[in-house]
């Protein structure tokens, strides 16, 4: 995490580093919001939205391993945007990994083109969304949303990070194993983190109008 950001918007009002988070998360999301103009974007799914942002964002500020080239494996900050998507739908889900993309963006970027940035930095948190395809089973929802976010990760190694392959390693097969290498540890940790009877039961009423009954196993 950037510690001087971190400071500064302490300073600000007094008001702690990850309230700010959820109020920028509230802001932005209600824009969002206002933007699709849904009509099942209700305050409950607004509030639930901002508040698994600000905890996947706080999440994502604690590393666990972090690769040399980018991508870092940490203690499960997907899952918030996973479970919310599985519970509020696929078009809430990806305003929300949006939003989260977005706030990624004061940890750190390197972009060298504006399709490398869509590919390593929005689209990813965006695809994540997709979970909320997978309407019955949380477990398959979060194996969705992370293959997605891999698979934008995956096209833009292919496209603008062959240069680091080892030589005569296939560019796709060097993308391929880079970015695996953290997207699966960090799949595993959230699956795991699915099956914890506390956070199991707190995502199963998230919201009860979609998820009618007990579909996690």
């Amino acid at each position: 995490m950037n510690e001087w950001l971190h400071t500064l918007v302490e300073k600000i009002g007094g008001i702690p580093y990850w309230m700010w988070t959820t109020i920028v998360a509230i802001a932005i999301l209600g824009a969002l919001f206002l933007f699709l103009k849904g009509k099942n974007f209700t305050a409950r799914t607004l509030s639930m939205g901002a508040l698994c942002i600000s905890l996947g964002f706080i999440l994502s500020s604690i590393t666990v391993f972090k690769l040399q080239n980018g991508g870092s494996i940490t203690p499960g900050s997907m899952l918030p945007i996973l479970a919310y998507a599985w519970a509020f739908g696929p078009t809430a889900g990806i305003a929300s990994g949006i939003v989260y993309g977005c706030m990624q963006l004061i940890q750190g970027i390197y972009v060298v083109h504006p399709v490398q940035f869509a590919l390593d930095y929005i689209l990813p948190f965006a695809f994540l969304g997709f979970a909320g395809f997978s309407k019955k089973n949380l477990q398959w929802a979060i194996v969705l949303g992370c293959f997605a976010r891999f698979l934008s990760h995956f096209a833009s190694g292919i496209i603008f990070w062959g240069e680091y392959a080892p030589a005569g390693q296939p560019v796709a097969l060097y993308s391929l194993f880079y970015n695996g290498s953290y997207m699966l540890p960090e799949m595993i940790i959230c699956l795991v983190l699915s099956y914890v009877p506390q956070l199991k039961k707190i995502i199963e009423t998230m919201n009860p109008k979609r998820i009618t009954v007990s579909t996690v196993k």
